[in-house]
């Protein structure tokens, strides 16, 4: 009984954690990026991308 009391307890203080986190994360942000380097192998390849965007600090 205990067991299932704490896993409850637990996962309530997880959900509950990642509701109101969830939305001080969110945010539409604007990015624009640019392929900078790509590197070819024989089974596939790398790229790298150059982004950019403003960032705005409350």
């Amino acid at each position: 009984m205990r067991i299932t009391a704490r896993c409850l307890a637990t996962t309530s203080l997880v959900l509950v954690t990642a509701a109101f986190a969830s939305h001080s994360w969110a945010a539409d942000v604007d990015a624009t990026s640019a392929i900078d380097v790509v590197t070819v192998y024989p089974d596939g390849a790398t790229v790298t991308r150059v982004i950019a965007l403003d960032l705005a600090f409350r």
